[in-house]
């Protein structure tokens, strides 16, 4: 039964809670959130529509019985088109004319009569709605309802029907990801998926349930007058400076005496804390410190309140003192002889080798697959019996493949009288879209590739000749006919005849299929189909011309090829026609089409062409593809011995160097394959040293240099096994070195096939042995992140690390364990901010074309609930619920940890990563195990079977994605990196969450000041949100400069967050913007002269400070003080700067009159002058 504790929950049932539970705080209640019982699948038993009247004019200008056939048929694209949108309204004026009640709509009734005939729609509880109304599929579905779709597919909810022959038509395959599930769905969940359906297909005129609640939820967040604090990423250096933010927002008020800090403290005020990255290192020691003695004894320490019980040479609390010790987190003693340093080393080899155990196997597969091709293509060691028999069982298979192949290029090639082509089977994925072209298309014509090279081959090794009965019969007759042949080749009119017989098959096929189609259409319903026009019939006796004699063009072309690859691989380079024969034929293939194309344009479409555009775009792939794999593999052993012995080492050094290179340059966030920034295409726009210019235009270049290396090199792996196991066979084979390539394509095929088998068996054993998510750098990571931040908040008494690694399992606290009071008793119960934890969920190979430079979507980890806008949600807490939460938290059996998903907001070197990926430096970092990332299960329903487990099972299929860049959101796992990869400020969630007033601390490394990181917050806020931020025409924030004439800057600056863009009612003349918007302090860590004199010192000594490399992870004692120091200089210069205390923004009315002025220069207030002094810190 579907839960409301496992349900995957959308995102207004998730801010509802939130908001739940912060009202909970302010008024002290101890519960935490009452939570319903019950399906979350359950909703209200009614439809809301809206813009009724142009609704009802819509349906009554449909013909219903036009919506009986799969698609309308019409003569134009632009009438094609046109009816394809009006489609659903043609349904609808069928499903009305059907239902008595209804027929005879008035505009007084029509509302509720067109309700009650959607509600009638979605209550069947028979079968999903879109069983009988298939083209709901090719609706804009929302993400959710997808997910919700693929689920039901992927657990074999489909009902089959015998229209469909009793085929199960599930789409796709679960594959390596997740295994299938039969239990029967609940109706109320089919109820809800076709409540979905129906949303999205009339989406014009029905409210969903999801968007009034959205819109209400969104409305008393920004009533409540929320505020939120935002941490950005920038490693070890943001979370520093955030440390001394905090203590200068502690320090605020200084009325209050020890134990009784007051709710006009800064800190108290803020109701959201949001962290990226380097800020989620803070922001996690100060949740897990929460968590165990309250938030106001949190404040009070970091203020710095003092005891009389306190000892003077200890001037800070011990959790302060615990992050000085471990400035150096990742190896607290430094040294060539400390045992932290080479900790790191050791886990890194250890790592690395059990990663290559499973990497590697399956790139030497790929790498073996030439060499059974080729020594298949010229081994001459066996002539088996009835040769010709041979020959012609290999020709008819391929002819049997290819004619396949092409038989769905012209079925679901876009019909020119139809807009869909025919009626299409349930199933959530099409017959005409990548994944089956592939399938059904390009993988039957590539093993009819290898079989036709094979057989041709074969051919002229066994130097067999053409004999056909006919050809005898015709020889002894008297005709004409007798010349005419014997003056023809044999061969060549074999392949004319077979490439016309197999072209006018694969076409007359697809014209049965379609006739087929058509009956079932007139069947169902004879009033609307259609069939041929006379033109159409006209044109196919001419298309029909076409296709026999293109046919005969590409098996003419075919054999002249065939015989010219023959003389080329002679004997010496005989792996040159396995290296050729397979791009020749596909080329061949491609030729012919565009002959046909040509011949038959007057009856094509720009539909059309396109389809064959991108038939011709694969085509093109998979044949370079075989010749630079074929060219590696066969060919780079041979290029390497024909240089010196000198020119091969550095043709290995070229290769390691490059491999290193890579690795290290493409472990920063900022030297993505596509430049370094989001606004940056390709990099150029802002290269500032030799390190930039590196990642910006030659790392893809070096990337590619060690792949091919690479791939030459496990070539080279395979010879050696090939003849090793050849030997051991007792083949006559050379010693090693002087096995060469020439010599092993005439070794038996078995062996390159038994060393491919072993290397399979290896590769998945390995995988499924070895867990691939364990063994990244993440676990190191995490292990001393945990150590350094939050072990720091656990009492010294309580804390009992390993005397031997100094880890302590208990210094990590669940996420859904911040919800409940402070562990030490008599504390103030009151917890602190609400923790959200911001990630990326990286979507190199995502389908959202819009999204092709960002890559990634925002993920978030809070006490209650985990998961992304668009997928939804599940929960990491099991308070407040039923027992049906047990095991079935998200991110594992009791949930994800604290210290993981802080790990993973952190996970900057990882080989997808975000608007940053590229997809050879993405191969090369997960090659040398440079992954900081996590797989977890999707937090869509496409996750349901996979939400709660900790890691994938297998990892064969993530390792892969990983190496391949294929990250997406549509799989049951998906793939987790630092949340700077998607936006570095954590402003985007809070500006989703309506905050009234946010703070953010950005101490990213932006050594020019190019506010990159703001900008691209404030570039996705507003195309995804709809929410300008804008700043005042004073802003100040300057890049630090040696200048003594530089304009005077300052660390912070002003923004208006523009609620009333999206949330005031076009209808409201009462409100002004300003009752709507919002107030943005951005503060950013600079050298303006008006330092401390120790941090003054420090900057002077280190010109790149405050912005030094996000890379060093390694902070001294004095680069540590002077970056907390300054975060907190920086705040009290901002209620000097203001004329007013900071914590007045935290006032609705002061606020109101910095919006209505547009810069605070312009308020009543008269800030003072403020001249370089120190300022306590």
């Amino acid at each position: 039964m579907a839960n409301s504790a496992t349900d995957s929950l959308p995102l207004y049932k998730i801010l509802e809670e939130e908001h739940t539970y912060l009202s909970g705080q302010k008024t002290r209640s101890d519960e935490v959130f009452p939570l319903k019982e019950g399906s979350s699948f359950a909703r209200e038993e009614s439809i809301k529509l809206n813009g009724v009247n142009k609704l009802l004019a819509r349906v009554a200008a449909q013909k219903p019985e036009e919506s009986n056939s799969d698609w309308p048929l019409r003569e134009t694209n632009r009438q094609r088109r046109a009816a394809k949108a009006e489609y659903p309204y043609a349904r609808l004026a069928g499903w009305i004319q059907a239902d008595p009640d209804s027929r005879n709509l008035e505009p007084e009734n029509a509302s509720d009569r067109i309700e009650k005939v959607l509600l009638e729609k979605i209550n069947t509880d028979t079968k999903t709605l879109l069983d009988a109304e298939p083209w709901l599929r090719d609706s804009a579905l929302r993400p959710y309802t997808r997910g919700l779709l693929k689920s039901y597919f992927d657990q074999g909810q489909h009902v089959v029907s015998k229209a469909e022959g009793g085929k199960v038509l599930a789409s796709g395959f679960p594959g390596l990801w997740a295994s299938r599930q039969n239990e029967p769905w609940p109706a109320e969940k089919l109820r809800y998926l076709n409540r979905l359906l129906i949303e999205d297909a009339f989406t014009e005129y029905i409210q969903s349930d999801e968007t009034a609640r959205l819109r209400g939820v969104l409305d008393s967040m920004r009533n409540d007058n929320q505020a939120a604090l935002c941490l950005s990423g920038g490693g070890i250096r943001s979370a520093t400076f955030a440390l001394g933010v905090l203590q200068g927002l502690a320090r605020l008020d200084n009325q209050s005496k020890a134990g009784e800090s007051s709710e006009t403290n800064a800190l108290w005020n803020f109701d959201y804390l949001s962290t990226v990255s380097g800020g989620g290192y803070l922001g996690g020691w100060l949740s897990a410190w929460t968590h165990q003695v309250g938030f106001g004894h949190v404040i009070d320490q970091l203020r710095g309140v003092r005891h009389d019980t306190d000892t003077p040479l200890e001037p800070e609390a011990t959790p302060l003192r615990h992050l000085r010790q471990y400035s150096n987190y990742l190896s607290p003693r430094l040294g060539l002889f400390s045992a932290d340093t080479w900790t790191l080393i050791s886990t890194y080899l250890r790592n690395l080798l059990l990663v290559w155990l499973v990497i590697l196997p399956f790139l030497a597969a790929v790498a073996a697959l030439p060499w059974l091709v080729v020594t298949l293509t010229e081994f001459d060691g066996w002539r088996p019996a009835g040769q010709m028999n041979v020959f012609y069982g290999l020709l008819a298979i391929a002819m049997g493949l290819m004619t396949y192949g092409l038989f769905f290029v012209h079925a679901y090639l876009p019909q020119v009288e139809s807009s869909a082509g025919r009626s299409r089977p349930v199933g959530l994925s099409s017959k005409r879209d990548q994944g089956a072209f592939l399938v059904h298309c390009l993988l039957p014509i590539t093993f009819a590739t290898l079989l036709w090279m094979l057989a041709w081959r074969w051919y002229n090794n066994w130097d067999l000749q053409i004999s056909w009965l006919w050809y005898a019969a015709w020889g002894s007759t008297k005709t004409g006919f007798r010349g005419l042949f014997h003056s023809i080749n044999r061969d060549t009119l074999l392949f004319v005849v077979g490439g016309a017989l197999v072209h006018l098959v694969a076409w007359g096929s697809s014209l049965v299929t379609e006739y087929l189609d058509r009956m079932k259409i007139e069947k169902a319903s004879s009033p609307a189909s259609q069939s041929p026009t006379s033109r159409k019939k006209s044109a196919r006796v001419l298309i029909f011309l076409f296709i026999v004699v293109t046919g005969g063009v590409g098996g003419f072309l075919l054999q002249r090829m065939g015989m010219g690859l023959i003389l080329l691989a002679s004997k010496p380079h005989a792996y040159l026609y396995t290296c050729l024969a397979f791009p020749s034929v596909f080329l061949t293939i491609l030729l012919v089409g565009y002959l046909l194309e040509g011949a038959v344009s007057r009856f094509v479409e720009d539909a059309q062409r396109e389809w064959t555009a991108r038939y011709g775009a694969w085509i093109l792939i998979f044949a370079l593809g075989w010749l630079v794999l074929t060219g590696l593999v066969l060919g780079g052993p041979v290029w390497i011995a024909a240089l010196g012995e000198h020119l091969r080492l550095a043709a290995g050094g070229v290769g390691v160097g490059s491999a290193i290179l890579t690795a290290l340059l493409g472990r920063s966030s900022k030297t993505g394959g596509e430049g370094e920034g989001a606004g940056s295409r390709r990099g150029m726009g802002n290269v500032r040293d030799l390190v930039g210019l590196l990642s910006s235009l030659t790392l893809p270049l070096v990337a590619t240099i060690t792949i091919l290396a690479l791939f030459i090199a496990l070539s080279a792996l395979n010879m050696a096994f090939i003849g090793i196991i050849a030997d051991w066979l007792g083949y006559p084979v050379p010693s090693m070195d002087r096995l060469t390539v020439p010599k092993v394509v005439r070794i038996p095929p078995w062996v390159p096939l038994l060393v491919l088998s072993a290397l399979l068996l290896l590769g998945f054993a390995s995988a499924w042995l070895v867990n691939t998510n364990r063994f990244s750098l993440h676990a190191l990571y995490r292990a001393r992140l945990i150590r350094a931040y939050l072990g720091a908040s656990r009492p010294l008494g309580e804390r009992k690390p390993d005397p031997f690694t100094g880890f302590d399992d208990a210094d990590n606290p669940l996420m859904g364990d911040l919800v409940g009071p402070p562990l030490q008793p008599g504390t103030d119960p009151r917890p602190g901010p609400f923790h959200v934890i911001n990630m990326a969920l990286n979507l190199v190979a995502g389908q959202n074309l819009a999204w092709q430079e960002r890559m990634a979507e925002s993920f978030t980890i809070s006490c209650l609930h985990a998961g992304a806008t668009h997928l939804g949600y599940r929960r990491t807490s099991i308070s407040g619920q039923t027992d049906a939460l047990v095991g079935k938290l998200y991110g594992g059996d009791r949930g994800i940890s604290l210290g993981t998903a802080m790990t993973i907001s952190g996970a900057a070197a990882s080989p997808n990563m975000g608007y940053h990926s590229s997809p050879v430096i993405a191969f090369l970092m997960t090659l040398f195990n440079i992954r900081l990332g996590w797989w977890l299960g999707n937090p869509s329903p496409a996750g349901d079977d996979t939400f709660y487990r900790a890691e994938p099972g297998l990892a064969v299929r993530p390792i892969f994605d990983e190496l391949l860049a294929n990250t997406d959101d549509v799989n049951p796992y998906v793939y987790l990196s630092d949340g700077g990869h998607f936006e570095n400020l954590g402003l985007y969630e809070m500006v989703l969450r309506r905050n009234r007033f946010i703070l953010v601390s950005d101490a990213g490394c932006d050594e020019t000041c190019t506010l990159e990181d703001l900008g691209n917050a404030i570039r996705k806020i507003r195309i995804d949100l709809g929410i300008p931020i804008d700043f005042s025409e004073d802003f100040k924030i300057r890049a630090r400069s040696s200048d003594q004439a530089a304009p005077a800057g300052r660390y912070w600056a002003l923004g208006r967050i523009r609620y009333s863009c999206i949330d005031r009612p076009t209808s409201s003349d009462d409100d002004s913007d300003t009752d709507y918007d919002g107030l943005l302090l951005y503060i950013k860590p600079g050298i303006y002269g008006n330092e401390p004199r120790d941090v003054f010192n420090y900057a002077s000594a280190n010109p790149a400070f405050p912005h030094e490399s996000t890379s060093d992870q390694f902070f001294s004692e004095s680069q540590f003080e002077s970056y907390r120091a300054l975060g907190a200089h920086a705040v009290h210069r901002i209620g000097d700067e203001l004329g007013m205390p900071l914590e007045k923004l935290f006032d609705r009315d002061v606020r109101k009159a910095i919006l209505e002025s547009g810069s605070w220069t312009s308020l009543p207030f008269k800030p003072p002058t403020a001249g370089p002094g120190e300022v306590r810190a």
